[in-house]
């Protein structure tokens, strides 16, 4: 009897070991498809911005899909808290980037060889997109969407109650929930999402 559980047991601990190691590949695949190696995520992950680590996310319902390996079409946002300002250099990020086409003007960058498309922000707060609803899944007629942070192996969802809204012109266009919640990165700020003008 001793030893059928000790069996359990390691198999157990065995299909633990397995699950981490399937989601920190999993999680590096999706980093290693639009990054040429680590260096920026590092940088950004050991500077401090008023007092607060940086934590990139990529942003956009799709992080789900790309993270099972989908091989479709993806939008997503790559935002970054940087209230300092440390990392905002544009051309320092594009050069970390995967052989890629920058759109400057709609501050989008598509990943050559594959279906990735990433909006780039630095402030995670408000994003600016021509096409938020490319962010959002909807699921029994509520909004969710997920993030993917660098230093996790797996995605956050995102529900509504923590999507603030979507703004026009800096004005409200539609505005969810008024209720306090979290945003992406644990502050009291909601996330709104900004239609670029």
């Amino acid at each position: 009897m001793l030893g059928a559980f000790r069996q359990l047991m390691q198999a157990f601990n065995e299909s633990v070991d397995v699950k981490f190691e399937d989601t920190q590949q999993k999680a590096a695949k999706v980093w290693g498809a639009i990054f040429k190696d680590e260096n920026w995520l590092e940088a950004v992950m050991n500077s401090k911005s008023r007092g607060h680590f940086c934590h990139p996310a990529l942003i956009g319902y799709n992080v789900m899909k790309l993270y099972n390996a989908y091989q479709g079409r993806v939008f997503l946002v790559l935002a970054i808290r940087d209230d300092a300002g440390e990392h905002t250099e544009i051309s320092e990020l594009l050069r970390s980037l995967k052989p890629h086409e920058y759109n400057e003007r709609t501050g989008e960058v598509h990943i050559n060889g594959t279906n990735i498309t990433i909006g780039l922000e630095n402030n995670s707060d408000i994003i600016r997109i021509n096409r938020p609803q490319m962010l959002f899944n909807t699921r029994y007629s509520q909004l969710e969407t997920a993030a993917l942070y660098y230093s996790k192996n797996t995605p956050t969802k995102i529900n509504d109650d923590s999507i603030g809204g979507i703004l026009k012109k800096n004005r409200p266009l539609i505005v969810f929930k008024r209720r306090r919640a979290s945003s992406l990165h644990d502050s009291e700020n909601r996330i709104f999402v900004s239609k670029a003008v």
